[in-house]
């Protein structure tokens, strides 16, 4: 409202350039949010092993988990759902989306740091932030297929939204 009225002409070049912000980056959220809940409902909440030593170990501990896990993994990709679809101006989303280059190299370098994430953390911690992880990631070529299936997965997502929408 504020920034949007003022006279002076820098305010307004910087409204523009966080609504740009906002706007072009919808989409990736999009993806981002679907790749965060497709992988925990797939690696994690049916996985029997993650079940019993995460889930179950501390609900045993008198730990109520389940509401928080799903919570935390499944709640933004409706809300960006929404947010994509209701709430961000159609045009102003078309004039200050990203080239589709751009969305899948962000996608790409989220997928990658997500991976040096998970090692930066089994480095320090000598534990893996799930346990599929250790087969996973037990040689060079699995690791890729990881990288490149979490990166083109993001990348699919944002490329399915971004054609249906020109």
């Amino acid at each position: 409202g504020l920034l949007l009225r003022s006279e002076n002409p820098a305010v307004r070049a910087f409204h523009w350039q966080i609504v740009s912000a906002c706007q072009s980056g919808a989409v990736l959220m999009w993806s981002l949010s679907f790749m965060l809940m497709a992988l925990f409902l797939h690696f994690n909440w049916f996985e029997e092993k993650w079940r019993r030593t995460v889930l179950e170990a501390r609900e045993a501990r008198g730990i109520h988990a389940r509401f928080s896990f799903l919570l935390g993994h499944i709640s933004a990709w409706p809300l960006s759902l929404i947010d994509l679809l209701l709430i961000k101006e159609p045009l102003i989303s078309a004039h200050y989306r990203p080239p589709f280059e751009t969305i899948a190299l962000v996608g790409f370098v989220y997928g990658l740091t997500y991976f040096a994430w998970m090692h930066l953390n089994h480095s320090l911690s000598g534990l893996w932030p799930y346990p599929f992880c250790d087969k996973l990631f037990a040689t060079i070529p699995l690791q890729a297929a990881f990288v490149g299936g979490v990166s083109g997965a993001m990348i699919a997502c944002s490329y399915a939204y971004y054609s249906a929408s020109l």
